[in-house]
């Protein structure tokens, strides 16, 4: 059975896409998935704790265990906007392991992104193509037409 997995960051854009997920699909279908980088600041945690209570429903917390700084040794370079490979390898690789074939994956992208959309849906046809694991995308605050106002 596909499962709906939220990709939860702590931002505003994400818990509403967790909210979103949890009133448009059977509940025990979605998973409210968060990528630990070791390196968050406490009150992320607080926040991620506050919402899994608030919404009656567990986060799934996934890691691989190492933080930015020791990605930083282990490359022999600092990540930065042209070398980011902490986002790559602590969040988006997680992701695209921890998926099955036919899941639903709901990104917390607003109009307001198009470039950012546009890059996930190309990175996930590419994983697609080298994995076999087929996903489908949503973009609830796109699709829904929902801004910060």
């Amino acid at each position: 059975m596909a499962k709906i997995i939220v990709a939860i960051s702590g931002g505003k854009a994400s818990a509403w896409c967790a909210d979103w997920a949890l009133k448009n699909y059977p509940k025990e279908d979605v998973i409210l998935y968060f990528n630990d980088t070791k390196w968050e600041h406490p009150d992320l945690y607080r926040f991620l704790d506050d919402l899994s209570k608030h919404f009656n429903h567990p986060i799934t917390w996934d890691s691989d265990g190492r933080n930015p700084e020791q990605l930083f040794y282990g490359n022999s370079a600092l990540a930065n906007n042209r070398m980011p490979f902490c986002s790559r390898i602590l969040k988006a690789e997680r992701m695209q392991k921890y998926y099955k074939d036919g899941d639903v994956l709901v990104f917390g992208i607003g109009a307001d992104e198009p470039h950012r959309s546009n890059r996930i849906v190309g990175v996930y046809q590419t994983v697609a193509v080298k994995t076999g694991k087929w996903c489908k995308l949503k973009f609830p605050l796109i699709s829904e037409n929902t801004t910060n106002q």
